[in-house]
């Protein structure tokens, strides 16, 4: 038998520089995505022991002091609610019912300001004349919801050029 060799080559075979480069660049990149990834792997590895250590090593000591630290501003705040509702639970319809069923032409309200904690309430008013001040008190008194009606200050003032009278009352109230 006769024996047949093709050769398809039509040129010699040669290693091009440019290909080895290429070639080299390629397996520095894998070799350092391998160690990066690595690398990377070992990181995360040691966060999740570190994380599992801390949950176990919270001894309950320091979980009653962050609770006891909770209690107390949340016993803080429930007492700054508890006094805004007494605040705002004040029987100012009553409170208002009588202070307009004193309609005195002759006596103008400032402010009112009441305590609750104390129970009192505090009137500022102004008066043309001293009259008119005491028959205010007097009218305030008669009031079932107000009780023990006392003048706490008065003054002589200039408004608009004519002379009044200042006032300051304090009573408490029926609840």
């Amino acid at each position: 038998m006769n024996s047949l060799s093709l050769n398809h080559r039509s040129q010699p075979y040669t290693v091009k520089p440019i290909a080895l480069i290429l070639l080299a660049i390629g397996a520095v990149l894998s070799g350092s995505l391998f160690f990066y990834h690595q690398h990377l792997s070992n990181k995360t590895h040691l966060l999740k022991e570190e994380i599992q250590q801390m949950t176990q090593a919270e001894n309950p000591h320091q979980l009653l002091q962050v609770n006891a630290k909770q209690n107390a501003s949340n016993q803080a705040e429930t007492k700054a609610v508890n006094i805004a509702i007494t605040e705002i639970s004040l029987p100012w319809p009553p409170l208002f019912k009588a202070l307009e069923a004193n309609n005195n032409e002759a006596v103008k309200l400032l402010s009112l300001e009441p305590n609750p904690k104390k129970g009192i309430l505090r009137i500022a008013a102004l008066a043309l004349d001293t009259d008119s001040m005491m028959r205010y008190l007097g009218d305030l008194s008669q009031q079932k919801i107000f009780k023990d009606v006392t003048l706490v200050s008065k003054e002589a003032i200039q408004v608009n050029g004519k002379a009044v009278v200042r006032f300051l009352v304090e009573t408490g109230w029926q609840r």
